[in-house]
C-alpha cells in the first residue's frame, strides 16, 4: 500500500496566515500541520508517500519535510499546476500508485487517535479490494461536505466515459463475515443493482448485474432469483477471491455460474491465475479480470506452458534461452532469460515493459486455446491434459 497526501489549495480561509505560505505548514501544536498525516500513514505501515501541492509552494513543502527519512519514509513530490480539486490531485497520483492500493489523506486533516485499525480491516477484511471511506458523525451535517453513494450517478459517468461494458455499483462482501453481515451487504447491492437498470439510457452500452453472497451458497442463489428477472446485458459473479480458501470460490462457481442465464456473458470478477480460468470455463464462466498478468510481471513473475519462472533467481543468469519456447510474443522472439534477468536485477523499466508483453500474451494465447478447445467440442480433454501439466 502507498499513501497519498493532498497539500495544495490557496488556504484563503486563514488568510492572513496563508498569504505567504502553505496552510499544510502552519503548526498545530508543536509541529507543522502535515507531520500528522505523514506519521499516521507511517504508522499504519505506509512507507512510500507522494505529496501533491501547488508550485508555488512545492519549494517550501519539499524544505519541510525532505527526503521523507525522518520519518522512516521515502517521499515522491508532484506540482499541481492549476487548483482543480481533489480528483485532479489523485489522476496526478496515477502513475505513483501503479496498481497498488492507495491511502489517501489531505494534508489539513489532524487525527487525534490512530488510523491502524482502518488500515487493518481494509488489509484483513477487504483484502485491499474496493474502497474504505473514513467519515466522521456531527451533529449538523449541513455545515459540512457529506459523503453520498449515487447510484444513478455510477452509470451516467460510465456512459459519458463510453464504456463497452458497465457494472452497477455493488458492495463486495469482505471474507469472512457473518450470516447477518452478508444478508445485509446483498440487500444494499439489490437495492442498487435495480437502481442502476433504470438509469441505464444507451442501448449501445451492456450493464451488468453483479451477483453477491459471499460464502453462503443459499444467499447466492437468492441473489440470482433477484438479480435475473430485472433484466440485465450480462452477470458478473462477484465477491470471490477476497480471501476464501481456494475451494470455496471453486464450489461457489460451480454452484452459481451454471444458474445465470445461458444467453447472456458470465463475468468472474477479479479471478486470473490460468488454472483458476480453465477450471471457471468449466463451469460456464465467459468473462474474466485481473491484474495477475501484470503485477507478476512487475515483480519478476513470469508464465510459461510449463513453468514459472521468477527471472531474478540465478539459474537464468547465463540462460539464453527466451522465457517460453512455444511463445510468439515480441519479448520470446528477442531476448534471452539471462538478458532479462540482468534487466530485472539492474532495475530497469525496460524489464517491467518486456515482461508484462510476456505475460499478457501468454494469457491471450490461453484464451485462444480455450475458445479453439470449445469450438471442436474437445474443452473437457484440453482441461484434463492442462491441469495435468500444472
Amino acid at each position: 500500500m502507498k499513501g497519498i497526501i493532498l497539500a495544495g489549495g490557496k488556504g484563503t480561509r486563514l488568510h492572513p496566515l496563508t498569504r505567504h505560505t502553505n496552510k499544510h505548514l502552519l503548526p498545530v501544536g508543536r509541529e507543522p500541520m502535515i507531520y500528522n498525516p505523514v506519521k499516521n500513514l507511517v504508522a499504519c505501515g505506509v512507507d512510500e508517500i507522494l505529496v501533491v501541492t501547488s508550485s508555488l509552494h512545492m519549494g517550501e513543502i519539499v524544505a519541510c519535510l525532505g527526503s521523507g527519512a525522518e520519518f522512516g519514509a521515502d517521499f515522491t513530490y508532484k506540482v499541481q499546476e492549476e487548483a482543480r480539486g481533489i480528483a485532479d490531485a489523485l489522476r496526478l497520483g496515477r502513475r505513483f500508485a501503479g496498481d497498488e492500493s492507495v491511502f489517501v489523506l489531505l494534508g489539513d486533516n489532524i487525527f487525534d487517535t490512530p488510523l491502524t485499525h482502518f488500515t487493518a480491516n481494509y488489509r484483513e477484511l477487504q483484502k485491499e479490494r474496493g474502497a474504505r471511506v473514513m467519515l466522521v458523525e456531527v451533529d449538523d451535517p449541513t455545515s459540512f461536505g457529506v459523503a453520498a453513494l449515487d447510484e444513478t450517478k455510477v452509470v451516467e459517468i460510465q456512459e459519458a466515459l463510453g464504456a463497452d461494458v458497465m457494472m452497477c455499483l455493488d458492495e463486495c462482501t469482505p471474507y469472512p463475515a457473518t450470516l447477518q453481515q452478508t444478508r445485509d451487504s446483498l440487500d444494499l447491492t439489490m437495492k442498487w443493482a435495480k437502481q442502476c437498470a433504470k438509469a441505464k439510457t444507451n442501448p449501445e452500452q451492456a450493464l451488468f448485474g453483479i451477483v453477491q453472497g459471499g460464502t453462503y451458497l443459499d444467499l447466492r442463489r437468492q441473489a440470482v432469483e433477484q438479480i435475473v428477472p430485472v433484466g440485465f446485458d450480462g452477470y458478473a459473479l462477484g465477491g470471490v477471491s477476497v480471501g476464501e480458501p481456494k475451494e470455496i470460490m471453486y464450489a461457489i462457481t460451480d454452484e452459481i455460474a451454471p444458474l445465470l442465464p445461458s444467453d447472456r456473458p458470465r463475468y468472474l470478477m477479479g479471478v486470473g491465475m490460468p488454472a483458476d480460468i480453465v477450471y471457471a470455463v468449466s463451469c460456464g464462466i465467459d468473462l474474466f479480470d485481473c491484474v495477475i498478468p501484470t503485477r507478476s510481471a512487475r515483480h519478476g513473475l513470469l508464465f510459461t506452458n510449463s513453468e514459472k519462472i521468477v527471472i531474478k533467481n540465478a539459474r537464468w543468469r547465463e540462460d539464453n534461452h527466451p522465457i517460453d519456447e512455444t511463445c510468439d510474443c515480441y519479448t520470446c522472439r528477442n531476448y534471452s532469460r539471462a538478458y532479462l534477468r540482468h534487466l530485472y536485477m539492474a532495475g530497469e523499466i525496460l524489464a517491467m515493459v518486456l515482461n508484462t508483453i510476456h505475460n499478457i500474451r501468454h494469457y491471450m494465447r490461453l484464451m485462444e486455446q480455450i475458445r479453439a478447445a470449445i469450438r471442436e467440442s474437445r474443452f473437457a480433454a484440453f482441461k484434463k491434459d492442462f491441469t495435468n501439466k500444472k
